[in-house]
């Protein structure tokens, strides 16, 4: 059992991020990618999750399968909107288990019908996301960033506000991808006045 926590406190990683194969085909697939990376010695691999929970067997399937059987240290990336507590419980139970001990805990989006109206969540943000998992013990920690403020905040300084506080509840963050240093720069710069200084790791 290897916590990215740990990979990153002992100097500089590299991984990759997958979306979930949608067929058995495009699973195999998958394995073949990560084998063919393997020789780059990634420090750990990551898979996605789709909205509402909508891959939520797959992408576990492939995080357990990478842990167990590929070996490389596999993060499975976990949304809390339109999730019960139970079936957080639940999925959370079912990866400590396996020996999965690395989850990315993210709201997610909202779960809108096709009368536009937004599904109830018991679950709104990810920083409840991040308490459920710390309750769970066990669990290595990350949560999203974006070096040009989340979309949905309303300004610069507040987003930073949140994330420090999200990220100190957390071991360390990996941002959306971006195309020039200096957002990431800022991102950092800003969260270390609000006294977070936990690693955030550029997604490019």
């Amino acid at each position: 059992m290897t916590y990215i926590a740990d990979l990153l406190a002992a100097g500089r990683t590299c991984s990759f991020e997958f979306f979930p194969p949608k067929t058995d085909d495009a699973a195999r697939a998958l394995e073949e990618t990560i084998a063919d990376l393997a020789p780059l010695d990634p420090s750990f691999v990551s898979v996605t999750y789709g909205a509402g929970g909508s891959t939520r067997e797959r992408t576990r399937d492939v995080v357990i399968n990478i842990e167990r059987n590929i070996g490389i240290t596999a993060m499975a990336h976990l949304t809390c909107v339109g999730h019960t507590r139970a079936q957080l419980d639940s999925l959370l139970d079912e990866y400590k288990a396996a020996g999965v001990s690395n989850i990315l805990a993210l709201a997610g989006d909202p779960i809108v019908d096709d009368n536009g109206v937004v599904a109830e969540s018991e679950f709104e943000y990810a920083m409840e996301l991040v308490e459920l998992i710390k309750e769970k013990s066990g669990f290595s920690i990350g949560v999203a960033a974006h070096p040009e403020g989340h979309p949905r905040s309303e300004d610069l300084y507040s987003d930073r506000r949140r994330l420090a506080d999200k990220l100190n509840a957390a071991d360390f963050a990996i941002t959306q991808f971006f195309f020039e240093a200096e957002p990431y720069l800022r991102l950092v710069e800003g969260l270390s006045a609000f006294g977070c200084d936990k690693p955030v790791l550029p997604g490019i």
